[in-house]
């Protein structure tokens, strides 16, 4: 019984852990809003941030398979920014970030915090998605986002 008390409150603290308030609402640190809920227009900018750092054996797989996947980014008209701090307990630091996207690690902070290697992607300045780990970046969820572009273009 108490091993099993000891369990649940385990399991809850870690869901608890997973969510950080940010600007009043409760965010879980890692999220994904689905490309049918989003209003991607033709001229629609959508960019792809990858927050890194130097410590970070994970990253360094990143860094040496990413050529071509921004490569591809590029040719789609996807913008690809990189944020990549010496260590992975600095990403949050807006040293670290370029000029035009330092406003995240302000605004939301809580999605930049820890995990690397992270991927967001933005919208029209607006994060839509928010995984860490070299899985975390999604071609598949890149694709739907052009091609919901291209739709209404089309349309």
């Amino acid at each position: 019984m108490i091993l099993r008390r000891l369990i649940c409150f385990v399991i809850v603290g870690l869901a608890l852990g997973a969510c950080q308030t940010v600007g009043g609402e409760k965010r879980a640190r890692q999220f994904e809003t689905t490309v049918d809920k989003l209003d991607v227009s033709p001229s629609s900018t959508i960019m792809v941030v990858y927050v890194g750092a130097n410590n970070c054996p994970y990253c360094r797989d990143w860094e040496s398979m990413k050529d071509g996947v921004v490569k591809r980014l590029q040719a789609s008209g996807v913008e690809y920014r990189e944020a990549i701090s010496p260590m992975y307990s600095d990403t949050s630091s807006p040293y670290y970030w370029p000029d035009d996207i330092k406003w995240i690690t302000t605004e939301n902070a809580a999605y930049v915090r820890r995990g690397t290697p992270r991927f967001l992607v933005l919208v029209d300045g607006k994060v839509v998605r928010n995984r860490f780990g070299i899985r975390g970046y999604s071609q598949e969820y890149i694709d739907k986002l052009i091609a919901a572009r291209g739709a209404k273009q089309a349309g």
